[in-house]
C-alpha cells in the first residue's frame, strides 16, 4: 500500500501554524514522540526509575539497534552523548596530535568540526582547508589533490555541506583516504538520516552527529560512533562513573575502561531525551529510512522547480542528479537577502540565512501544497 504522506503531515501540529523548512537546523516534535513522552512520564510518575516498560537497558538497546543498522555498524561502537561538538572533541582530544600532524577540513565547515581541531594549533598542528566547490566532482578532485600533496593525518568533513546542501561522493573519498592511510572522521549532523552513511564500509575512524536534524530528535542529544580501531587507539578524555567496567558498583573505584563506545557516556544522561528520540526513530524506521530519504529528495526537487519558475537560482541548478534535502536559494540581482528573509519570516516560514542565501530543508511531514505557498511568497 502506498504510504500516505498526508497522514504524516497530520501528525505534526506545527503544520497548522508554520511551514517548517529548517529541518537541517532544528526540527519540531510530532504526535508520536509527544505521545510516547506522555506515556513514559505517566509511568515514571507511578514507578520512578523502577519502571519496567521504560527500563534503561531496554530503551538504550532499541535506540542503538536502530542507529547501528542505519549507519552500518554494531551497537558496541555507538554512544549517546549531547551534541556533535562534544563528540568531535572526544575524538580530537583523544588523538593526542603532535606537530608532525596535519588536519584537513572543508572551507567554511560548521564550527563543531573546526573548534575541536583549532585547539591543537597551539601545539604546532597544521590545519589546511579544501576550498568550497560547486559540485561533488569538484570536491572530489580538490580532496584528491590536497591529500596527494599534503599527505595529512586526518581528513575531517561533513558528507553534506551545511550551507549549500552539496552531497560529497563519500565512497570515492573514503578510497582516497585508505590509499594514503588518512584517518577519515565525519561530522555526520547533516548526513545521518539524510543521505546513506556506511561507517564500516567507508572505513570511518570516528563520527559524531546530532539527533535534532534529519532524525527528528530532541535538542541536546547526540551520537558518537567510534570504530574498533579508534576504540583501541583513542585516549579517554573524561573518565566518569559510567566509563568503567562494573560501573553499577561505585566503590571501590575502578581502573578498567569499558571496551565499547559507551565509555563516553561518562555520567547520567538526559533520559527524557532518549524517550523522545526513540519515538522519532520508531516512526522513521517504521516508514523505512530509504523511503524517508526518497521523500526528502522528492520534496527538495519539487521546491527547486518552483523557485526556478520564480526566476531564482539555487545551489542545485546544474546538478540534476543531486540527492540532498538542503536547498540554498540565491537572491536575485539587486535583491537584499535580509529583506527577503524578513518577508518570509513574517509569513510563518521557518528557514535559515546562510552565506547570503535562503537555505531551506523540507522533511517528510511537509506536503507539496505547503511548498507552493512558500514559493508563492517569493517576490
Amino acid at each position: 500500500m502506498k504510504l500516505e504522506w498526508k497522514q504524516i503531515n497530520e501528525l505534526y501540529p506545527v503544520n497548522k501554524q508554520r511551514i517548517w523548512l529548517n529541518n537541517c537546523g532544528t526540527t519540531t516534535i510530532g504526535n508520536p514522540q509527544r505521545d510516547l513522552l506522555a506515556d513514559y512520564l505517566e509511568d515514571y510518575s507511578r514507578n520512578g526509575v523502577f519502571t519496567e516498560k521504560y527500563s534503561y537497558p531496554i530503551i538504550k538497546n532499541e535506540i542503538l539497534s536502530i542507529l547501528a543498522k542505519l549507519i552500518g555498524t554494531e551497537t558496541r561502537n555507538l554512544a549517546l552523548i549531547h551534541n556533535t561538538f562534544e563528540g568531535m572533541s572526544f575524538i580530537s582530544m583523544g588523538l593526542r596530535l603532535t606537530s608532525k600532524d596535519t588536519v584537513v577540513l572543508l572551507e567554511n565547515e560548521y564550527p563543531s568540526n573546526y573548534y575541536p581541531w583549532e585547539f591543537w594549533k597551539k601545539e604546532g598542528i597544521k590545519i589546511d582547508f579544501i576550498p568550497m566547490q560547486d559540485s561533488p566532482e569538484a570536491y572530489l578532485n580538490a580532496i584528491q589533490e590536497t591529500i596527494t600533496k599534503l599527505k595529512p593525518t586526518i581528513l575531517s568533513l561533513s558528507p553534506v555541506h551545511w550551507c549549500t546542501g552539496l552531497s560529497l561522493p563519500m565512497k570515492e573519498i573514503s578510497s582516497i583516504c585508505k590509499q594514503y592511510n588518512v584517518k577519515l572522521i565525519l561530522d555526520g549532523a547533516q548526513a545521518v538520516g539524510h543521505v546513506p552513511v556506511e561507517t564500516e564500509a567507508w572505513g570511518v575512524y570516528a563520527m559524531a552527529f546530532s539527533a535534532w536534524k534529519w532524525l527528528l530528535g530532541p535538542l541536546g542529544l547526540g551520537v558518537l560512533y567510534v570504530s574498533d580501531q579508534a576504540l583501541d587507539e583513542l585516549e579517554l578524555v573524561f573518565k566518569g562513573t559510567q566509563s568503567v567496567v562494573g560501573d553499577s558498583e561505585y566503590l571501590p573505584y575502578k581502573s578498567e575502561i569499558k571496551a565499547s563506545a559507551d565509555r563516553y557516556e561518562y555520567s547520567t544522561s538526559g533520559y527524557v531525551d532518549w524517550i523522545y528520540f526513540l519515538g522519532s526513530l520508531r516512526m522513521l524506521s517504521g516508514i523505512g529510512f530509504d523511503e524517508v530519504r526518497s521523500r526528502i529528495y522528492e520534496l527538495t526537487r519539487y521546491l527547486k522547480e518552483k523557485v526556478n519558475k520564480k526566476a531564482y537560482t539555487t545551489t542545485h541548478d546544474n546538478l540534476p542528479e543531486m540527492k540532498s534535502g538542503i536547498l540554498s536559494i540565491n537572491p536575485k540581482d539587486g535583491q537584499n537577502t535580509s529583506e527577503l528573509a524578513f518577508l518570509l519570516k513574517s509569513k510563518g516560514i521557518i528557514f535559515a540565512e546562510r552565506m547570503n542565501r535562503v537555505r531551506v530543508s523540507p522533511h517528510i511531514f511537509l506536503l507539496e501544497d505547503q511548498l507552493d505557498i512558500f514559493a508563492g511568497y517569493l517576490p
